[in-house]
This record gives structure tokens, sequence and C-alpha cells, in this order.
């Protein structure tokens, strides 16, 4: 018995040394921004601290928030490689290459030669087919486990595996854990990036607005992580269609920058202040005026956004009254004269709702990096549901 012991804690002692290497190649994958390689570092990392210690462990948090992160930035990459084959595929239906155009100028040989090349074309995708059938035939079980894990998208178990680390840090937040507060707060934050990806709109305002309740509380007001909330906050209003709200929050967004570069300049002119440490100031301070600048012209476009639609409705309401009255009273208004004198018209919908199409997802203030969460239905925060990795 005491021999089987101690090779059981040798083991373990080899695997929890495999894991921690894991987790620092991984996390210098992340900070690298290779994210496919981070994300395999980091998968098998977090598979044996959470085989070791537990799901909801303090030891395996910092862990899942990378591998969390890392699934949200190959996410990230995944969705604009699509988006860019999709603009490639619409210049190509606009401008059909040469070769398609050759045969009808061969005549018969070249109509000849595109059907040989079409019989070829199809013999090998029958043939594909079936090797495809005879393996799922002869292994069934292996072919159902790949269809099932097709399935869970990377922005899924992102957010599985930064719920797991968020029930850790609050938990650890709420025991008054040193620096527990700011980690709450980060993985909040990539919880907001998630749900940002995934379109839930509604899911990433509650996870932004839980971001900056902590954030308040354990930064200096003029830190600029707080200023990057109050710019993800807005964004996620503008895609919801809280054009107001969203204005509101890059505002605030401005005047935390506006704060931070009035200290830094106090910091700079300061004849206390080493030479370094005022170039640094001074780069930081460039740095602040065009993210300011960038934020100014974002909300200006959510501005120009509301105002065009607000017009285009105003253009539309009297004919959508006409027909609205003609439906229900039959004939014509003209005998009121062209107002509807307390008429009320059904809603077209708020121009701040319309206004969304010009609105984007969230930005990092910080990397410049665009960034979709699961469905509402499918966040319940429950301690019953388990996200698969955590920060």
């Amino acid at each position: 018995m005491e021999g089987t012991s101690n090779i059981q804690e040798k083991t373990e002692c080899e695997d929890l040394q495999r894991a921690y290497e894991l987790e620092s190649v991984g996390k210098k994958n992340l900070l690298s921004e290779n994210y496919a390689d981070a994300v395999a570092d980091l998968s098998e990392a977090c598979q044996i601290f959470s085989e070791l210690f537990g799901d909801l462990s303090e030891k395996c948090a910092s862990v899942q928030f990378a591998y969390g992160s890392a699934l949200l930035g190959l996410a990230r990459e995944e969705s604009a490689v699509l988006a860019n084959e999709g603009e490639s595929s619409d210049e190509e239906e606009e401008n059909p290459s040469k070769e398609e155009e050759e045969p009808s100028k061969l005549g018969k040989n070249g109509e000849a030669g595109k059907l040989d090349k079409q019989k070829v074309e199809k013999k090998s995708v029958e043939q594909v087919e079936s090797e495809k059938t005879e393996d799922k035939e002869e292994n069934p079980n292996e072919t159902l486990d790949q269809d099932e894990e097709e399935d869970v998208s990377n922005l899924q178990v992102a957010w599985e595996v930064l719920d797991l680390a968020r029930q850790t840090y609050e938990r650890l937040y709420s025991n008054g854990e040193e620096d527990a507060g700011k980690k709450l707060a980060n993985t909040l934050r990539a919880l907001g990036e998630v749900a940002m990806e995934s379109d839930n709109y509604p899911q990433a305002i509650e996870d932004f607005g839980k971001c900056l309740e902590i954030q308040v509380k354990v930064l200096p007001s003029d830190d600029r992580a707080i200023s990057e909330t109050h710019f993800n906050m807005g964004s996620a209003y503008s895609c919801n269609g809280e054009i107001t709200n969203a204005i509101s929050s890059y505002k605030t967004s401005i005047s935390i920058l506006e704060e931070k570069m009035s200290n830094l300049k106090k910091e700079a002119s300061s004849s206390e202040t080493e030479e370094a440490a005022k170039k640094a100031a001074m780069e930081e301070i460039e740095d602040i005026t065009r993210v300011i600048s960038d934020i100014k012209e974002r909300m200006e476009d959510t501005v120009e956004a509301k105002k065009e639609v607000m017009e285009t409705i105003d253009l539309v309401k009297p004919a959508v009254e006409k027909k609205v009255y003609s439906a229900v009273f039959g004939g014509d208004m003209s005998e009121f004269g062209e107002t509807t004198s307390g008429f009320d018209v059904p809603s077209i919908g708020s121009a701040e709702s319309v206004a969304t199409s010009s609105s984007v997802k969230s930005v990092n203030l910080i990397t410049a990096v665009k960034r979709k969460a699961p469905k509402a239905e499918e966040n319940d925060r429950s301690d019953e549901k388990k996200p698969k990795v955590e920060p």
C-alpha cells in the first residue's frame, strides 16, 4: 500500500510540474497573440489542474482566465478570416476569372475538357463521401464524439471557463482576499467581451456594469482600465439600440482619460520626476490623445446615425399615419387636413434601435482589437451550470 501511495504522489507531482510548464508557455503564446498554440497548451494545463484540485480551486482560476482569453482571441481570428473570405467571394462573383470564361472561346474542345474535369471532380467527391461513410460504420462512437465536439464553439467554451474563474474570484473577493477584486473585474470584462462577440448585448451590458462596480472600488479614479470598460459599455449600449446611454458612456470614458492626461502632465512637469519617467509620461499622453480622438469619432458616428434615422422616421411617419387611418376607418384623412390631430401612430421603432446598424462591437482601447457571447438563455450563472475554464 505504501509503495502504491508513493507512486501516486510521484505521478501527481510530475503532472503538476507539467501543468505549470504548460501554463507558462501558454500565457507567453497568449501575450504574443499566438492564440491557437495558447489554447492547446492552456487547455491541457486546465485539465490537469482541475483533476488535481477541482474546477473551483483557487489554483485553477488563473489558468482558466488565460484559457478563456485565448479562446476569445482565437474566436475573433476565425471570425475575421470568415469575414475576409466572404468579401473575397463577393469580389469573385462580380469579376469572374478568365479561366471560367475560357471554355466558351474554345468551343467544343473547351466544353469537352470542362465536362471531363467535372466528371473527375464528381468521382472524387463520391469517393470521399464513400470513404467517410465507411469510417462512420467502422467507428460510430468516434464520429459521434467528433460531432459533439464541433457543436461546442470556442466562445461557448470560453464563457464556461471564464465563468468558473468568476465564481472562484467572487468567493475570494467576498472573503477579502488581496487582488481578488482586480482579477474578478478582469474576468467580468472578459465575459462581457465574449457576450459582445456572441451578439448577446444585454448580457454584455450586465457584465461590463458589474466590472465597473468593482473597478471604481479597487482602482484609482483615473485608471485607464475604467475608461476602457466605459467605452466597451458604450459599444454594447450602441449595439443594443440604447444610443443615449452609449453616448453617455463614451463621454465618461473620455473624461477619465482627460483626468489621466492631466495627472501625467503634472508628473512630466515636476522637477522631482526622473527623465525616464518624464519620457514615459509624454509618450502615454500622446497615446491617450489618439484614443480620445478615436472615441470622439465613434461618438460622432453614433450621433449622426441616430440623426439620420430620426429624419427618415419623420419622412415616413405621415405616410404610415394615412395608411393606418385608411385601414382602420376607411377613406382618407384629407378632411382633417395634413395633421392627425391627436391620432396615435403605431411605433415604427425607436431611432436608437434602428441606429444600431452603424454601431460596432466593443474594442479593447489598449490593443485596438475588435471583439459574440452565448445566447441569453445559455448564460445562466447558477452554480449548477459549470463553465469549463476559469481565469
